[in-house]
């Protein structure tokens, strides 16, 4: 009876752990819906229609203009206005290990991105198959799921993860700490929907009233081919600011980004920390006419 009560509860927490995550996903694609929704109806600008900025900084400027397709880059189309769009969302699969009490751990995932820059948010469901040394010390077994979820929507933020979707292990909510930091995990992966780097060129409230979000871009000034972003979500009331690196010998792509981000440890004062955070790009390739790094280091 024991036995069959604790396989009943697997079953069911396993099951409201897909109900969880069904929810989230839902909520992000009904948000990018509403946006784009929003945005068609305004007649007075069109903000999916895209052209580039030539007030971006240039090292901004150069990578969009490398990896967008040639009617991005035209100025002077007239077709363009119609022909270009900002990308609305991204879903994707990934393959990855992952760094856990100094082993590395293989994982699947589904990340589903809003790639607006007006209302960014995203949604990561992981699973990740755990080996003996992680499992000895509660002597469970040989073998363990941990299912991951990690998620930025409506400005705020969850991190959630449970062994077979059962037994919790983290469980974080809509703090300040958190939220600033799935911002800037959001921001940090924009790489893989550049259009969202282009700002929304209209700047009056009664127009926009469905932005959420902020972004601006600034050049730096030591000499070197980076730029820095800056992104502020209105509703969570928190800003995140990452460096962004071009390669200035080959291509003039984006190479890596370099952020401060807040961490949660028990040991430090009101339980969190600024830790440097580094993401790394590799393997561009043309997808759907857009190229992307197909690899990522974080």
């Amino acid at each position: 009876a024991i036995i069959s009560c604790m396989v009943a509860f697997a079953i069911s927490s396993c099951q409201n752990w897909r109900v969880q995550t069904d929810v989230e996903f839902s909520t992000l694609l009904q948000e990018i819906q509403d946006s784009s929704s929003i945005r068609k109806s305004t007649k007075s600008i069109d903000s999916t229609a895209v052209k580039l900025d030539k007030d971006l900084p240039l090292p901004v400027l150069h990578h969009l203009q490398k990896v967008l397709p040639p009617h991005h880059n035209d100025d002077t189309s007239e077709e363009s206005s119609t022909r270009n769009r900002r990308i609305k969302s991204l879903k994707m699969e990934q393959l990855g290990t992952f760094l856990l009490n100094g082993q590395w751990i293989h994982f699947t995932a589904t990340q589903l991105f809003s790639a607006s820059n007006s209302n960014p948010g995203f949604v990561w469901e992981a699973n990740m198959r755990l080996p003996l040394p992680l499992w000895t010390s509660v002597h469970i077994g040989s073998m363990g799921i941990l299912h991951v979820r990690d998620s930025y929507v409506k400005g705020k933020g969850t991190m959630s993860g449970k062994f077979w979707g059962c037994l919790p292990i983290i469980d974080i909510r809509d703090t300040p700490e958190l939220n600033e930091g799935e911002l800037s995990r959001w921001l940090g992966e924009s790489v893989l929907f550049p259009t969202s780097w282009i700002p929304n060129d209209n700047n009056n409230e009664e127009q926009n009233v469905d932005k959420r979000c902020k972004l601006t871009w600034t050049e730096t000034s030591n000499g070197t081919n980076n730029a820095i972003a800056v992104l502020y979500d209105r509703v969570s009331r928190v800003q995140t600011e990452i460096e962004f690196r071009f390669d200035t010998h080959e291509d003039g792509l984006l190479h890596s980004i370099y952020a401060m981000r807040p961490y949660m440890d028990p040991r430090a004062k009101d339980g969190v920390k600024m830790l440097p955070w580094e993401g790394h790009f590799f393997d561009y390739e043309d997808q759907d006419g857009v190229l992307v790094p197909t690899r990522i280091e974080a």
